[in-house]
């Protein structure tokens, strides 16, 4: 018994390393980007481009790990809670940061609440589909999910 948790632990330990690395190569990119001599593409600016994807991974990895005490509290299978929501992650978060940049550039900030329930509520619907756990597990761990990526995106935002 004790074996099996030190196999698991070290499997646990190995994906964040894993993770680690890519965070790290990835958070090199903005400032290469930055210096680099045509910073756009396609009238995009590289560097935002850059930010954004090192905060998806950020987020991502908290919503993986948020995933696994949620499975492990609830007595779930953990490999299709994590691949739902890694799932539901790469289908909601591009449209939501597209929609996030057109209020930001709007300045309808108080329509960010709403959009983040609507991401809710499909990432709800994703993991509800893939996990087969009902509805009203997958609404809370989603909730919970986005609400832990949520709360790191007030703290990094606060000045």
């Amino acid at each position: 018994m004790i074996w099996d948790c030190v196999r698991k632990i070290k499997k646990i330990r190995k994906v964040y390393t894993v993770l680690t690395v890519i965070l790290f190569t990835l958070a090199v990119l903005p400032a290469s980007a930055d210096l680099a001599p045509n910073p756009e593409i396609f009238g995009i600016d590289v560097f935002a481009i850059n930010l954004l994807l090192v905060f998806f991974l950020i987020n991502l990895c908290i919503e993986l790990s948020v995933a696994v005490v949620y499975s492990v509290i609830r007595k779930l299978k953990k490999r299709k809670i994590v691949l739902a929501v890694s799932i539901a992650n790469a289908v909601s978060y591009p449209p939501f940061i597209l929609i996030l940049l057109m209020l930001m550039h709007s300045g309808a900030r108080e329509l960010i609440i709403p959009l983040e329930i609507i991401v809710i509520l499909v990432e709800c619907c994703i993991i509800n589909k893939i996990t087969k756990i009902g509805w009203k597990e997958s609404f809370c761990l989603s909730l919970a999910t986005n609400l832990a990526s949520f709360l790191y995106s007030i703290f990094i935002v606060q000045p």
